[in-house]
């Protein structure tokens, strides 16, 4: 566990722009929690806003923008928690 959390940590540190944490603090949480899918969105101007994801099926059924309490994502924003789905059936 501790080396994941480091992982995490070491993931955000340095100056980088907003795309390159992204990515590198997504590829992070993915290998400690090995997520099979994973999305990451940042609050801007008020929404959650899509900025990286990892191994999504389709791409084009990802919002962009979502308000607070939308979706699954948005619950979770609120909650100020990340969730994380074991299983799921479509």
């Amino acid at each position: 566990e501790h080396n994941g959390l480091t992982s995490i940590n070491d993931s955000i540190r340095g100056e980088k722009d907003i795309n390159e944490l992204c990515n590198e603090s997504l590829d992070a949480v993915v290998k400690y929690t090995n997520a099979d899918v994973a999305l990451f969105y940042v609050v801007n101007d008020g929404y959650l806003e899509y900025k990286c994801g990892h191994a999504i099926p389709e791409l084009a059924s990802v919002p962009e923008k979502l308000v607070f309490g939308e979706t699954l994502v948005g619950q979770a924003a609120i909650k100020k928690r990340t969730d994380h789905i074991k299983q799921c059936t479509g």
